[in-house]
Protein backbone atom coordinates (compact mmCIF):
# COMPACT_ATOMS: atom_id res chain seq x y z
CA UNK A 1 0.00 0.00 0.00
CA UNK A 2 1.30 3.44 -1.08
CA UNK A 3 1.26 5.82 1.51
CA UNK A 4 0.58 9.71 1.14
CA UNK A 5 2.71 12.03 0.82
CA UNK A 6 0.77 13.76 3.45
CA UNK A 7 1.41 10.67 5.64
CA UNK A 8 4.78 10.12 5.05
CA UNK A 9 5.48 13.66 5.81
CA UNK A 10 3.76 13.14 9.32
CA UNK A 11 6.00 9.76 9.54
CA UNK A 12 9.28 11.68 9.37
CA UNK A 13 7.93 14.06 11.61
CA UNK A 14 7.15 11.73 14.32
CA UNK A 15 10.12 9.68 13.90
CA UNK A 16 12.31 13.81 14.01
CA UNK A 17 10.47 14.05 17.08
CA UNK A 18 10.97 10.40 18.27
CA UNK A 19 15.24 10.67 18.13
CA UNK A 20 15.27 14.21 19.62
CA UNK A 21 13.37 12.89 22.96
CA UNK A 22 14.89 10.00 23.18
CA UNK A 23 16.35 11.21 26.60
CA UNK A 24 13.70 12.67 27.70
CA UNK A 25 11.13 9.76 27.00
CA UNK A 26 13.80 6.65 28.68
CA UNK A 27 14.77 8.92 31.47
CA UNK A 28 11.11 8.62 32.79
CA UNK A 29 11.26 4.96 31.66
CA UNK A 30 14.02 4.87 34.00
CA UNK A 31 13.04 6.79 36.97
CA UNK A 32 9.72 4.77 36.91
CA UNK A 33 10.62 0.77 35.71
CA UNK A 34 10.71 -2.15 38.35
CA UNK A 35 14.17 -3.80 39.01
CA UNK A 36 14.07 -6.25 42.06
CA UNK A 37 17.52 -5.05 43.80
CA UNK A 38 18.62 -9.14 43.57
CA UNK A 39 18.08 -9.27 39.47
CA UNK A 40 21.69 -9.64 38.25
CA UNK A 41 20.22 -8.06 35.03
CA UNK A 42 19.70 -4.76 35.91
CA UNK A 43 21.64 -3.24 33.53
CA UNK A 44 20.67 -5.17 31.12
CA UNK A 45 17.12 -4.01 31.72
CA UNK A 46 18.02 -0.96 31.15
CA UNK A 47 20.45 -1.97 28.07
CA UNK A 48 17.24 -3.77 26.35
CA UNK A 49 14.91 -0.90 27.19
CA UNK A 50 17.32 1.43 25.18
CA UNK A 51 17.32 -1.49 22.38
CA UNK A 52 13.39 -1.47 22.09
CA UNK A 53 13.29 2.32 21.97
CA UNK A 54 15.52 1.98 18.96
CA UNK A 55 13.54 -0.91 17.32
CA UNK A 56 10.55 1.39 17.14
CA UNK A 57 12.39 4.45 15.60
CA UNK A 58 13.72 1.60 13.27
CA UNK A 59 10.08 0.48 12.40
CA UNK A 60 8.70 3.93 11.72
CA UNK A 61 11.95 4.42 9.35
CA UNK A 62 10.57 1.08 8.08
CA UNK A 63 14.13 -0.85 8.21
CA UNK A 64 13.30 -3.11 10.99
CA UNK A 65 12.98 -6.85 10.16
CA UNK A 66 10.64 -8.99 12.95
CA UNK A 67 13.66 -11.30 13.07
CA UNK A 68 15.70 -8.52 15.01
CA UNK A 69 12.61 -7.67 17.21
CA UNK A 70 12.34 -11.67 17.74
CA UNK A 71 16.09 -12.10 18.50
CA UNK A 72 15.45 -9.10 21.05
CA UNK A 73 12.63 -11.27 22.66
CA UNK A 74 14.42 -14.32 22.86
CA UNK A 75 17.40 -12.84 24.93
CA UNK A 76 14.97 -10.65 27.22
CA UNK A 77 13.09 -14.00 27.69
CA UNK A 78 16.28 -15.73 28.44
CA UNK A 79 17.51 -13.28 30.76
CA UNK A 80 14.04 -12.93 32.79
CA UNK A 81 14.30 -16.91 33.49
CA UNK A 82 18.22 -16.45 34.64
CA UNK A 83 17.84 -14.15 36.68
CA UNK A 84 14.79 -15.93 38.46
CA UNK A 85 12.68 -13.15 38.85
CA UNK A 86 8.74 -12.36 38.43
CA UNK A 87 8.24 -12.19 34.99
CA UNK A 88 5.25 -9.63 35.27
CA UNK A 89 7.83 -7.22 36.26
CA UNK A 90 9.10 -7.57 32.60
CA UNK A 91 5.69 -6.74 31.77
CA UNK A 92 4.99 -4.05 33.94
CA UNK A 93 7.93 -2.93 32.29
CA UNK A 94 7.37 -3.61 28.53
CA UNK A 95 3.67 -1.75 29.21
CA UNK A 96 5.66 1.24 30.91
CA UNK A 97 7.38 2.22 28.03
CA UNK A 98 4.53 1.49 25.29
CA UNK A 99 2.63 3.86 27.78
CA UNK A 100 5.10 6.47 27.69
CA UNK A 101 6.15 6.64 24.49
CA UNK A 102 2.39 6.95 23.19
CA UNK A 103 1.63 9.19 26.03
CA UNK A 104 4.09 11.67 24.95
CA UNK A 105 3.77 11.36 20.93
CA UNK A 106 1.27 13.95 21.09
CA UNK A 107 4.07 16.61 21.66
CA UNK A 108 4.98 16.03 17.95
CA UNK A 109 2.01 17.97 17.03
CA UNK A 110 0.58 15.27 14.18
CA UNK A 111 -3.02 15.62 13.18
CA UNK A 112 -4.77 13.09 15.40
CA UNK A 113 -6.00 10.81 12.15
CA UNK A 114 -2.53 10.05 11.43
CA UNK A 115 -1.30 10.11 14.83
CA UNK A 116 -4.21 6.81 15.38
CA UNK A 117 -2.17 4.75 12.69
CA UNK A 118 1.06 5.14 14.35
CA UNK A 119 -0.25 4.73 17.89
CA UNK A 120 -1.65 1.37 15.82
CA UNK A 121 1.97 0.93 14.70
CA UNK A 122 3.69 0.74 18.07
CA UNK A 123 1.16 -1.29 20.00
CA UNK A 124 1.49 -3.72 17.26
CA UNK A 125 5.26 -3.49 18.04
CA UNK A 126 5.05 -4.07 21.51
CA UNK A 127 2.62 -6.40 21.87
CA UNK A 128 4.00 -8.72 18.81
CA UNK A 129 7.34 -8.18 21.25
CA UNK A 130 5.76 -9.55 24.30
CA UNK A 131 4.45 -11.93 22.85
CA UNK A 132 7.61 -13.66 21.25
CA UNK A 133 9.39 -12.88 24.80
CA UNK A 134 6.47 -14.42 26.96
CA UNK A 135 6.16 -17.34 25.17
CA UNK A 136 9.96 -18.17 24.52
CA UNK A 137 10.27 -17.81 28.32
CA UNK A 138 7.53 -20.50 28.83
CA UNK A 139 8.94 -22.90 26.34
CA UNK A 140 12.30 -22.02 28.21
CA UNK A 141 10.40 -22.94 31.94
CA UNK A 142 8.64 -25.88 30.63
CA UNK A 143 12.43 -27.18 29.12
CA UNK A 144 13.84 -26.44 32.80
CA UNK A 145 10.92 -27.75 34.69
CA UNK A 146 11.01 -31.48 32.77
CA UNK A 147 15.16 -31.77 32.82
CA UNK A 148 14.13 -31.13 36.35
CA UNK A 149 10.78 -33.98 36.52
CA UNK A 150 13.12 -36.02 34.25
CA UNK A 151 16.41 -36.06 37.18
CA UNK A 152 13.83 -36.27 40.09
CA UNK A 153 11.90 -39.37 38.36
CA UNK A 154 15.68 -40.79 37.84
CA UNK A 155 17.08 -39.98 41.37
CA UNK A 156 13.67 -41.38 42.57
CA UNK A 157 14.54 -45.07 40.49
CA UNK A 158 17.83 -44.65 42.24
CA UNK A 159 16.90 -45.01 45.64
CA UNK A 160 14.30 -47.43 45.04
CA UNK A 161 16.89 -49.37 43.53
CA UNK A 162 18.86 -48.92 46.83
CA UNK A 163 16.13 -49.59 48.46
CA UNK A 164 15.50 -53.12 47.24
CA UNK A 165 19.21 -53.74 47.69
CA UNK A 166 18.60 -52.79 51.30
CA UNK A 167 15.53 -54.76 52.08
CA UNK A 168 17.26 -57.66 50.10
CA UNK A 169 20.13 -57.41 52.53
CA UNK A 170 18.57 -56.94 55.71
CA UNK A 171 16.15 -59.69 54.76
CA UNK A 172 18.80 -62.29 54.39
CA UNK A 173 20.97 -61.31 57.45
CA UNK A 174 17.59 -61.58 59.68
CA UNK A 175 17.23 -65.25 58.01
CA UNK A 176 20.20 -66.76 59.27
CA UNK A 177 20.25 -66.31 62.63
CA UNK A 178 16.20 -66.94 62.37
CA UNK A 179 16.65 -69.99 60.45
CA UNK A 180 19.35 -70.92 63.12
CA UNK A 181 16.30 -70.40 65.82
CA UNK A 182 13.94 -72.69 64.05
CA UNK A 183 16.31 -75.28 64.14
CA UNK A 184 17.12 -74.94 67.58
CA UNK A 185 13.39 -74.68 68.35
CA UNK A 186 12.70 -78.35 66.04
CA UNK A 187 15.52 -79.94 68.34
CA UNK A 188 13.68 -78.97 71.85
CA UNK A 189 10.67 -79.79 70.74
CA UNK A 190 11.85 -83.49 69.66
CA UNK A 191 13.65 -83.92 73.17
CA UNK A 192 10.59 -82.34 74.95
CA UNK A 193 8.68 -85.39 73.11
CA UNK A 194 11.01 -87.82 73.56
Amino acid sequence: MELSSEHKKYKHVLIQYLEENESVFLNEWNETIKINEIDPYKEKVKENGYGMYSLVIQTFKEVLSEDVLIKLAYQVAKERLEANINIGDFLYNINLGRNIIIRNLFGANVPINYMQKFINDINLHFDTFSYHAVTRYTNLTNEVIEEKKSYISENHKDKLAVLGQISSSFVHEFRNPLTAIMGFNKLLKRRTRA
